[in-house]
């Protein structure tokens, strides 16, 4: 089964989804004096002019605003070792895709071009200021490069972590046929299970349902668990995870038919060293896979004319938490470029 998914199965809590192996590198429990209880509750329900409601966390002062973009099924709650750094030295909001944690429900399907939509919508309705600084990972590279292409004038810098790029499902599956029919098989189980979810005929207790619900996390507190397990039983949630992820497709579509140059935009793009290990595959498909991903990643930086793509050495694809460091300073960076600009105007 694969154990690294490009498309970003990085779940909220115990990043677990077909097998247990596919979980991200072991850490420790939540420290005692780490407080987990803004991630119990909605931090902030902002109503969209479709009566929608959505929640964004937004802390720390001063510009740009960073807004934090995350992966497949991820929450506010992925990026809790990222934002509290990022605030120390300017605005940080995370958010709930439509959906996910304490978001309603969006029209379907999920594609690219709805959730930057409703991004857009969010900080609109919210009053949450620009310029932005627009960090996303993995499935989240996807929506915010439609997010870039719409919204031009008010984003400032751009980081993507490990980021899902067009029509990769196509350009991976031919570069290793082994990898293709894995991800085919990923696609059907979760398919199987959300409808099993949403169908009322599968339980948490169920073999069958961990393609679409996590185990409780002996990393978090049993408040996270009880609110995460909540989430995933809410038939929108299901809905959405299946939506979403079955919309590459249509997203890369879309990304193409938008697709522009964003100028002398600051941007940096991360790709994970380890993104494609997997010791069902070969070898040589590993290398295969390695060569597609780091040159959709060459194709991400080349939309700014001063992008700069970089390696990030021992990491999965789950850079954000094996390699938090690196996103902190990543970011850092480009705040800085954005600020630098700025003053000389």
């Amino acid at each position: 089964m694969i154990k690294r998914l490009a498309l970003g199965a990085a779940m909220t809590l115990a990043v677990a989804t077909a097998s247990s192996a596919q979980e991200a590198p072991a850490r420790a429990p939540a420290a005692a004096t780490e407080d987990l209880t803004p991630y119990t509750a909605p931090q902030r329900l902002v109503t969209l002019p479709d009566g929608r409601r959505m929640n964004i966390f937004c802390t720390g002062t001063g510009a740009p605003t960073v807004i934090l973009e995350g992966g497949w099924t991820t929450s506010t709650l992925w990026w809790r070792n990222i934002q509290p750094e990022l605030a120390r030295t300017t605005t940080a909001c995370s958010y709930d895709r439509a959906g996910y944690a304490f978001s309603d429900a969006g029209p379907m399907p999920r594609t690219a071009s709805a959730i930057a939509d409703d991004l857009a919508a969010l900080l609109k309705a919210g009053a949450i200021p620009g310029p932005y600084v627009i960090v996303a990972h993995s499935l989240g590279g996807l929506d915010t490069r439609l997010f870039v292409d719409r919204n031009r004038t008010s984003v400032a810098g751009v980081v993507l972590i490990d980021p899902s790029a067009p029509d990769q499902d196509i350009l991976m599956a031919a570069a290793s046929p082994s990898y293709g029919n894995q991800w085919t098989g990923f696609l059907a189980m979760v398919d199987a299970c959300n409808k099993g979810v949403i169908a009322g005929t599968l339980t948490p207790d169920m073999p069958a349902s961990r393609p679409c619900i996590d185990p409780p996390s002996k990393r978090y507190p049993d408040a996270i668990n009880a609110v995460h397990r909540t989430e995933q039983l809410r038939p929108g949630y299901q809905a959405t995870a299946g939506s979403e992820i079955a919309s590459v497709p249509a997203s890369s579509r879309e990304i193409a038919s938008s697709r522009r140059n964003w100028g002398a935009l600051p941007l940096i793009v991360l790709t994970a060293a380890n993104s494609n290990a997997d010791p069902d595959l070969k070898p040589e498909d590993v290398a295969a896979l390695d060569k597609v991903w780091w040159g959709l990643h060459e194709d991400a930086a080349k939309l700014s004319t001063i992008g700069i793509h970089r390696m990030v050495p021992d990491s999965s694809h789950f850079i954000p938490k094996d390699k938090p460091e690196v996103v902190l300073d990543a970011v850092r960076e480009v705040v800085a470029q954005v600020r630098a600009s700025k003053a000389t105007r």
